[in-house]
């Protein structure tokens, strides 16, 4: 019986050890626990999730991990945003190649990341919305700009990425100030103060940047995403701007002035539009410059002269078009806009950020408009460890 007790006590602990493996005290203390948030699940349940070390060298294994975005892809922003200051610039680096639903998933992830330090680090919170803010999403400290404004019946078609000094929109409702981030609608017309500058992308990827002293009537916007099918027309009848097409097919986008109309093939062009009716004899009327592509202007006399990469021409107040000639330096300077944003889920991780956040500001300040509260930002460097929330993982 002594015997056969230890064997059978032997057989058991081998077993044990051999369905539940020890791992050696040296190796444990070279395991770091994973970061948690408060209030919501700890990642251990998580497994998988990459590390600061495997993330920074490769931003883009995040998009490759989570094609479709999803809860896990929440998890996994939250995670490596609360772990260390470092990553955040490198999450929203890859949203530039995001689709909608990662979009989605890493708004979402910095937002729950933010409120979540909003009380552990208040620093950090305010340097998450700064971030955001600072990477041309807009200001997110909130329900963003919409809320207050003039607003429209008509259908939302895109929002400001980036805006400097005056800008306005005029619906039918009134006329609301346009910031960072603010909503714009079908049918709207956008003008631009003495110094006032605005980036616009609209559902279909479509940039529209307008300089100084510009009026632009965002006429007609039909999209499907679905079909890939739709029909953009904007006016502009004063000032300056820089289109850029998106996903339609390029017939369906057309620009009207008062000199001419242009219809684009694939295209980034420069237009500058003077209609004072003082100086009809003066130098007014419209000057075409073509980044990219191929655009077709057509005057009001039914004169039709294609523009390719590197053309520029003019058309006079009186509808009389110039040949065309090679000019490489823009007549028109959008630079301090920052890049053109051609991106859509720039939008979509704004909207699912500030859904998150909801009415809570940390007193982050948005790039060219709305206040934000009080205090500065604290940059990653100076918060002590360089970590967030989940100071001292080396996640």
């Amino acid at each position: 019986m002594r015997l056969t007790f230890q064997r059978t006590a032997r057989f058991w602990f081998l077993a044990g050890a051999i369905a539940f493996p020890m791992t050696p005290l040296s190796l444990q203390a070279q395991q770091p626990a994973a970061p948690t948030t408060p209030g919501l699940p700890a990642t251990h349940e998580l497994p998988g999730l990459l590390t600061t070390e495997q993330f920074i060298p490769h931003p883009d294994l995040l998009l490759a991990k989570f094609p479709n975005g999803g809860g896990e892809m929440i998890a996994q922003v939250r995670e490596l945003t609360l772990a260390n200051h470092a990553n955040l610039p490198y999450i929203l680096q890859v949203l530039a190649d995001a689709n909608h639903e990662q979009g989605i998933a890493i708004g979402t992830g910095l937002g729950q990341a933010a409120l979540a330090s909003v009380k552990s680090d208040q620093a950090y919170a305010t340097a998450i919305q700064q971030a955001v803010a600072d990477k041309n999403l807009g200001w997110a400290a909130g329900a963003a700009n919409d809320a207050g404004g003039a607003g429209s019946a008509q259908p939302k078609i895109g929002s400001t990425v980036t805006t400097v000094d005056e800008v306005t929109g005029v619906t039918e409702k009134g006329t609301q100030t346009i910031t960072t981030g603010t909503a714009v609608f079908a049918d709207e017309l956008v003008r631009t103060g003495t110094t006032g500058k605005a980036q616009l992308l609209f559902a279909d990827r479509t940039n529209l940047a307008v300089a100084p002293m510009t009026e632009i009537r965002l006429d007609k916007f039909v999209y499907d995403p679905n079909g890939g099918q739709g029909n953009v027309v904007i006016v502009a009848t004063e000032g300056s701007f820089r289109f850029i097409t998106g996903l339609l097919p390029h017939e369906d986008y057309t620009i009207k002035t008062p000199f001419a109309t242009m219809g684009v093939r694939g295209t980034e062009f420069i237009a500058v539009i003077c209609d004072r009716v003082s100086a009809l004899n003066t130098g007014c009327g419209l000057q075409a410059q073509v980044q990219s592509g191929e655009i077709v202007v057509t005057t009001n006399s039914g004169q039709v002269i294609p523009l390719a990469a590197g053309q520029a021409l003019s058309v006079s107040a009186q509808g009389v078009p110039s040949t065309p000639t090679l000019n490489s330096t823009p007549i028109a300077n959008f630079a301090d806009l920052g890049p053109a944003i051609t991106n859509v889920s720039y939008a979509d991780a704004l909207n699912a950020f500030a859904a998150v956040m909801g009415g809570v500001s940390t007193g982050a300040t948005g790039a060219g408009g709305g206040g934000g509260g009080g205090g500065g930002v604290t940059t990653p460097a100076a918060s002590p460890n360089g970590n967030g929330s989940a100071a001292g993982s080396p996640h």
